[in-house]
């Protein structure tokens, strides 16, 4: 197989994987625009993040809530193989929002298109790479990016 083929094949495996998730991804992006939390009270995007993930029920994945001792934080692993794979390829959603704008800054998209890239990414590797690599694919859920983050 050469490069262009294995790069044809892996967009079309992450888009047909964003298209089956698309229902659901949607519903997450409108409750988390819906429901503006601010700094350090993102439990309901938290929740929703998290809630998504437990009804897919996809097989290898592991939720981690409450992470790095923040209440709202969150990291989702989907792992391949027998070790913690030294390759590891992380998608950040951040999903806190500003006073009086909400979510002016687009968070909830952020979170969103992450939130789809993990799951097109670890999807896909798992479809062409079956037990023949080891790597971690991981989501994390920041919370309180506008405050002490990138932006504060």
């Amino acid at each position: 197989m050469t490069f262009e083929d294995f790069q044809e094949s892996f967009i079309d495996s992450a888009l047909q994987t964003i298209q089956k998730h698309e229902g659901v991804l949607k519903e997450l992006n409108h409750q988390i625009w819906s429901n503006p939390e601010q700094a350090y009270e993102e439990h309901n995007a938290h929740q929703s993040i998290c809630d998504l993930f437990e009804k897919l029920n996809l097989e290898g994945y592991h939720i981690c809530r409450g992470v790095y001792g923040l209440k709202a934080a969150m990291r989702i692993d989907y792992r391949q193989g027998p070790g913690p794979g030294r390759r590891v390829v992380a998608f950040n959603a951040e999903y806190d929002a500003l006073p009086e704008i909400g979510h002016a800054c687009g968070h909830n998209l952020i979170t969103t298109s992450s939130v789809a890239a993990f799951i097109a990414t670890s999807e896909t590797m798992r479809s062409l790479f079956p037990e023949k690599a080891e790597f971690t694919v991981r989501l994390l859920g920041t919370e309180a990016e506008e405050a002490s983050g990138g932006g504060g």
